[in-house]
């Protein structure tokens, strides 16, 4: 039924196609204008799920017999049986369907061979109802193209040409009678598959921009003569060859396309290529190939690179640029180089033009532009050529300097705001930096002083000058420059290059300036001839200051002297320099005796220099002495048999010190001179000069007279006795002690007994001598000295008996427990020490007295150790009894003669050997000799236990200056520079100078502390010993401490560092080995019982306060363990005992006038 329907739709279609043909009235229609109808039929009819194959209709002969047209199948997918419709050129009425009469031709066959068929068939069945004509057609299944259409009676036709690869088919219609058509017959084949030949008219068009940097070549062929159907695609290749060496580049461009025409883009320009076609039939069969060479479009070069500098100097610049034209190969010929400049010199040329030959090879272009300015900046470009002209300029201006050359010179220099020692120098910059200026150098010259310098200074420190400046500077004030001198100044500019040229040079002469001090200061004694008047001379001698800074006009040489109970004596002398000395001698007459003077010379130079501001040599002058006058003394002292140990044989003599005095000088040894009487004459006192050649006046000795009948004047003394510091006393000497048995010097022998002797005493200055008024005595005989000493023997033994037995019957006889000699003693933990403490000062510290005594007994035998060297220098020793080893005493140097002798003794401290130096307060005799030692062993710290006077008693000499002054000691210098003063000391700052070398050295006195006698609160002492020991930067360089006589406040301070130092490290002490190896070390250390049990009683202060400071600790940490910072005052830094040291400001009050040794010392 669904077939019926669609043959009934086709049958309709057919009857309205006959319609509109007839309808029009028209002989046909166009197969174009049919297929458009029909289109439009089959849209009206909305013929749903209709496929369309061919539908063919037939017209007159006389035309192309078969036109295709659309018909509707009847089932899907299927080919349906074509219809013919003939139409007739007279056709004017309804045209019915036909009835084939003549039936299709039989047996139809063909052969192939390559580009011909050859068709053969059978006539149709039913022959006779056909006419014997034959149409056979050749149609190309490809394009529906009727290839050939050949009309025949024949039963076989040939049609050559065909092409390879075709698919054709060919149609045989046989005719009946009547012309009409019968049933066709058809057949499908294909040709065969050959080569294909190559592509032909093969051509390219290439084009290029230089905007874009684009180049592409469009290429396009006609199909190949033969094979053309049986090509599928075409294979493009290209490749790239060389221009010089027609290498071909591997590297191949391939496409594979089915149409005949391509464009390849981003190519090079001008660059060769070579392209080859090739059909393609399949995998295994390919065309002959055509190819062709091609050259791209020439253009322009894109713009080079921005110009770089390659090289470069003062005057040069070498610059490149590069192709940066990477897709073309239109090489260029020329570079062109333009370089521009902007500035405002007007010696610089504005614009530089250079073009260069440039080569294929080259991978940079360059230039060189000659004649430059240096340090000037250019803009450059660059453009190249090529066959197509000039290329755009770099897109980037390469900016380029010339290379820095030296400066010009600073113009405009000059000098102004002269003074002694500075002047200002201002200039302004060069015409020409040729570079960044870096800095100016000025180079100040020394040309010459304007005053004398002596040889022996060797000319004054000559001083070269070169001061950098920052470029943006344009003055300087140059210093440090000697006064009074001739300058040359230059200044020149630099910049990386270097220095330029200096500018001319200018000469400037400083201003004058205060002169510095004399060099070489001394003086010569020409020691007193005379015995009535003193007429030393003293020679003062100086050379000129190396650098006087101005006019040197003369000297002006002042001293101020000063003795003891004396007055002071002033010299106020001025002097005329002459014009070329360079060295001065100058004879003083007006000093007195045994006076201290500080001497000062100062050079007096020019009107505009203030002259108070010179400087000023020092010296320190101890006149000698001069010749003594005794001889108006004649109550000078008496003689005493009866105290003497032989009354027979000695004399006790007692010499009042009013003789010691003396306005001609400080008397430094007497001796005593014995002779005779009643068989001689008396003698007279003389007086006499000690010159350089004659050492001490001659004189007999003991051994001289002993044999005499008549004993003449000897001396009975030591040569050079020493007269001793003890003068609120009398001299007590006891004449005939020695039996001079191993002394062939001046000795003390024993006198003839029952003989009278003249007693004379001779006092010296170091210059001269004199003889007291005779006195005389006469010593006991021989026999009534017997007889008493008998008397009195009987009555001592009998005495001593019946007291032995009174004290026997009372039981009360017992040895004496003062002297006991205690066991071993161990140390003391810190733990346990209050209670030991305790236990030690009951019953009146007994025990502790008993340890003191213990020590005096162990170290008695030292006390009369080696002393060899006190001995040899007692005037030196303050006390007769204290002296140091000879194995640890402190030897000074030996200088000029000096002695090498000082009443010091090294001490090992608590770990550090020879620690502290322990001596006695200085003599004013041995004030240079403490110096010394000060400097040789590089003291840093001395620190001074005493005053200078307790009472009425001289415990140390003033050894150094006030604050704020100065003094000489010998060759060293002593300066007060600062002097603090706080409850229990005062700290001074020294500067001691010797020399070039200047040494800094702290002085802390300690006043609060009499001699034998202990200070009365312990923590005043432990706070000053740990102050000092705070403030010692190294505890290798020597601690000097020192009181009067340097034994017992001195060994009671260094035993109490040492013993402070054991406690903090060892929390256990011994005081009494501390005691005992300082008493090894130096006689007497810890004098008296009281210092000794004062020891103990600052370590019970410190263990008192360490038990208090923990208890607290403890109460802190516990209220508030996470907020509390327990600070310890004892054990805290320097800063804490200072803070509790501050200096006093009422040390003028009248109530503390005891305590300072002068005023100035406040």
């Amino acid at each position: 039924m669904k077939r019926t329907r669609k043959l009934m739709k086709i049958k309709i279609f057919i009857v309205l196609v006959v319609i509109c043909v007839f309808s029009s009235q028209i002989h046909g229609i166009k197969a174009t204008e049919y297929d458009q109808t029909t289109s439009r039929l089959f849209d009206e009819e909305n013929l749903e799920s209709v496929s369309t194959d061919d539908l063919y209709i037939t017209t007159p002969y006389t035309e192309n017999p078969l036109r295709k047209f659309n018909h509707i199948t009847s089932e899907p997918n299927t080919r349906a049986q074509p219809i013919v419709i003939a139409f007739q050129d007279d056709a004017t009425s309804s045209t019915e369907i036909p009835n084939y009469e003549c039936g299709a031709v039989r047996n139809p066959i063909y052969t192939l061979d390559e580009t011909k068929i050859s068709i053969q068939w059978s006539p149709p069945n039913n022959p006779e109802k056909c006419n014997g004509t034959y149409v056979v057609q050749l149609i190309d299944n490809d394009n529906e193209a009727v290839i050939s259409n050949l009309t025949t009676s024949d039963t076989s036709v040939e049609f050559l040409n065909l092409e390879s690869c075709g698919s054709y088919r060919f149609e045989i219609n046989s005719f009946d009678l009547a012309g009409n058509p019968g049933e066709s017959n058809e057949k499908f084949f294909k040709t065969e598959t050959v080569i294909p030949s190559p592509v032909i008219n093969l051509k390219y068009n290439s084009t290029s921009s230089v905007e874009s940097q684009a180049t592409s070549v469009t290429i396009q062929w006609e199909e190949p003569k033969s094979g053309k159907k049986c090509v599928k695609e075409y294979e493009v290749l290209m490749w790239r060859r060389d221009r010089e060496s027609e290498e071909e580049d591997p590297n191949i461009i391939s496409s594979n396309i089915t149409s005949r025409t391509i464009t390849q883009l981003e190519l090079t320009a001008c660059e060769i290529y070579v392209v080859q076609v090739t059909a393609i039939v399949n995998a295994s069969i390919r065309g002959v190939e055509n190819k062709i060479t091609m050259t791209m479009a020439a253009r322009l070069t894109v713009a080079p690179s921005k110009t770089e500098r390659e090289s470069y100097g003062q005057h040069f610049l070498n610059l490149s640029t590069t192709n940066n034209d990477i897709k073309s190969v239109c090489f260029p010929s020329l570079a062109m180089f333009t370089c521009t400049y902007e500035g405002n010199d007007t010696e610089v040329e504005k614009e530089l033009i250079k073009e260069v030959l440039v080569y294929p090879d080259d991978e940079k272009y360059y230039v060189v532009f000659e004649d430059l300015l240096p340090y000037t900046k250019y803009e450059c470009n660059a453009k190249l050529y090529n066959v197509m002209g000039w290329s755009a300029s770099s897109l980037i201006n390469g900016v380029h300097l010339t290379d820095e050359d030296i400066p010009d010179r600073p113009t405009d220099v000059f000098v102004n705001e002269t003074k002694p020692n500075s002047f200002r120098v201002s200039w302004d910059a060069p015409e020409r930096a040729n570079g960044i200026l870096n800095y100016y150098r000025l180079y100040i010259r020394m040309i010459k002083p304007l005053y004398i310098i002596p040889d022996s200074c060797g000319g004054i420190r000559t001083i070269n000058i070169s001061h950098t400046e920052p470029a943006t500077v344009y003055t300087r004030i140059v210093d440090e420059l000697n006064a009074y001198v001739q300058y040359s100044v230059q200044v020149a500019a630099s910049n990386n290059k270097g220095v330029g040229d200096y500018s001319d040079t200018i000469f400037i002469e400083t201003k004058a300036a205060p002169s510095d001090a004399v060099n070489n200061l001394n003086f010569n004694v020409t020691v007193p001839t005379s015995v009535n008047e003193y007429n030393a001379i003293y020679t003062f001698m100086w050379d000129i200051p190396c650098r006087t800074n101005g006019l040197l006009k003369g000297f002006r040489l002042r001293a101020e002297g000063t003795r003891q109970n004396y007055d002071t004596h002033l010299i106020d002398i001025t002097i005329q320099a002459n014009e070329n000395d360079t060295f001065y001698l100058y004879d003083v007459e007006d000093f007195k005796p045994s006076y201290g003077y500080n001497m000062t010379v100062t050079p007096v130079t020019g009107p505009e220099v203030a002259n108070e501001r010179n400087k000023i040599s020092f010296i320190y002058v101890l006149t000698v002495p001069g010749v003594p006058k005794a001889n108006n003394f004649s109550n000078w002292g008496y003689l005493d048999t009866s105290t003497a140990p032989n009354p027979t044989q000695s004399v006790q003599i007692s010499i009042s010190r009013r003789i010691m005095k003396s306005d001609e000088g400080e008397i430094s040894w007497y001796a005593i001179l014995l002779s005779e009487i009643g068989c001689q004459e008396d003698p007279e006192p003389k007086n006499g000069v000690l010159s350089p050649g004659i050492d001490w006046p001659d004189v007999l000795s003991w051994h001289d007279v002993q044999d005499k009948e008549c004993i003449p004047q000897y001396q009975t003394t030591p040569k050079r006795l020493s007269v001793g510091e003890n003068e609120f006393g009398p001299i007590l000497y006891t004449i005939g002690t020695s039996d001079c048995t191993n002394d062939p010097n001046y000795c003390n022998g024993p006198l003839k007994p029952g003989t009278k002797y003249a007693v004379i005493v001779r006092i010296f200055t170091e210059t001269g001598y004199s003889d007291t008024q005779m006195m005389v005595f006469e010593t006991d005989r021989l026999i009534a000295l017997l007889l008493i000493i008998t008397l009195i023997t009987a009555l001592l033994s009998s005495g001593f008996l019946i007291g032995l037995l009174v004290l026997y019957k009372k039981g009360m006889f017992e040895p004496s427990p003062g002297l006991t000699i205690l066991p071993g003693i161990d140390e003391i933990n810190g733990k346990n020490f209050i209670e030991r403490y305790n236990e030690m000062t009951a019953n009146k510290n007994e025990r502790l007295i008993k340890e003191y005594k213990t020590i005096d007994a162990d170290t008695a035998i030292l006390e009369n150790y080696s002393f060899n060297a006190a001995r040899q220098n007692s005037g030196k020793n303050r006390y007769s009894n204290i002296h140091p080893f000879d194995h640890n005493r402190v030897v000074l140097k030996m200088d000029d003669g000096d002695s090498d002798y000082i009443n010091a003794s090294y001490i090992d401290g608590f770990k550090q050997e020879r620690e502290y130096i322990a001596c006695q307060g200085p003599k004013p005799e041995t004030c240079n000799d403490f110096w010394r030692m000060i400097l040789e062993n590089k003291v840093e710290s001395i620190v001074m236990l005493t005053s200078f006077k307790e009472g009425n008693k001289i415990k140390c000499a003033e050894y150094f200056p006030n604050n704020g002054d100065f003094r000489y000691y010998d060759d060293i210098i002593v300066r007060c520079q600062d002097e603090l003063s706080f409850s229990t000391y005062k700290k001074r700052k020294f500067f001691i100078e010797k020399g070039e070398e200047t040494t800094e050295v702290q002085h802390y006195h300690f006043f609060k502390w009499l001699d034998h006698d202990c200070p009365k609160y312990p923590n005043e002492l432990i706070k000053f010993v740990k102050q000092v020991r705070c403030e010692r930067k190294v505890q290798e360089v020597p601690l000097v401490v020192h009181c009067s006589a340097g034994v017992g406040r001195t060994g009671t301070f260094i035993a109490l560092d040492i013993i402070m130092q054991k406690i903090k490290e060892e929390k256990r002490l011994n005081i009494y080995e501390i005691v005992k190896q300082l008493r090894m070390q130096r006689v007497k250390m810890v004098q008296t019982p009281g210092q000794y049990i004062y020891l103990y009683k600052c370590v019970y202060e410190l263990m008192i306060k360490e038990k208090n400071w923990t208890q607290r600790l403890i109460e802190k940490l516990t209220k508030t363990p996470e907020k509390q910072e327990i600070v310890d005052e004892e054990k805290s830094d320097c800063n804490t005992i200072l803070g509790e040291l501050s200096p006093l400001p009422n040390g003028k009050k009248t109530e503390n006038g005891h305590i300072n040794n002068t005023e100035s010392h406040i």
